[in-house]
This record gives structure tokens, C-alpha cells and sequence, in this order.
């Protein structure tokens, strides 16, 4: 009787283990892939938009900081009521630039919708 509920209690911690495992694999398989889209190159124009609340301060400093990445031109800065502030820049070879914009002091989040990319600037 006991050494048939000590089976019954193995197979149970198993099967949890079992469980355990392909959760953790598609966990990692998900982050991969995030990552993956994250490491993207991106080449030629690219819209950044600031999504609200936009600190002025914060959007000069993103600016400066913009200036700095060789092989990236800003082409236009502006905004509108309605869509927010937006930076058009140019990248003249591929490169990671959801990486890099992520590393950017004033940046707090970046998010890729679609064609464009989302950018949330830390509050100074």
C-alpha cells in the first residue's frame, strides 16, 4: 500500500516537472523571439513616436542623443495635437536600433508597432 502511494506521489512530481519544463521553454522560446525582433537592423527612414506625457527637456536630451549614433540622421522633428511628438530619422546602414534607442539615457520604453517605434521618455 505505502509503495503504491510513493508511485502515486513519483508520477505526480513527474508529470509537475514535466510541466515545469515546457513552460520554461516557451518562456525562453518567446524571449528569443522578442529579442529577436529587438536585434532587427533596421535601414532608411524610421518613424519615432513619443507617446505621452512628453517632457520637453527629455525630447532635447532623446535628440542630442540621436546626434551622437553614427550612421543615423534626423530628418524631422515635430508633432501635432492629435499624434503627439514624432522624430523622423534616417539610417544610413543597418543597425539594431530598437537596441539602441533602450540605451539611451532619457528612454524608458520602446515598443515596435508595426512600421513604427513607440518611444516613452523617463520622467526628468
Amino acid at each position: 500500500m505505502r509503495e503504491a502511494e510513493e508511485a502515486k506521489k513519483a508520477k505526480e512530481a513527474e508529470a509537475k516537472a514535466k510541466k515545469k519544463a515546457e513552460q520554461t521553454a516557451k518562456e525562453t522560446a518567446k524571449r528569443g523571439a522578442k529579442e529577436a525582433v529587438n536585434a532587427e537592423p533596421h535601414r532608411g527612414i524610421v518613424k519615432l513616436t513619443i507617446v505621452s506625457p512628453i517632457d520637453l527637456g527629455q525630447v532635447r536630451k532623446l535628440e542630442e542623443c540621436l546626434h551622437q549614433v553614427q550612421d543615423l540622421r534626423l530628418v524631422l522633428i515635430g508633432g501635432s495635437v492629435a499624434e503627439g511628438s514624432e522624430i523622423i530619422i534616417s539610417a544610413e546602414k543597418s543597425i539594431p536600433l530598437i537596441d539602441i534607442l533602450r540605451e539611451m539615457p532619457p528612454v524608458e520604453q520602446v515598443v515596435k508597432k508595426g512600421k513604427k517605434i513607440q518611444i516613452r521618455l523617463k520622467p526628468e
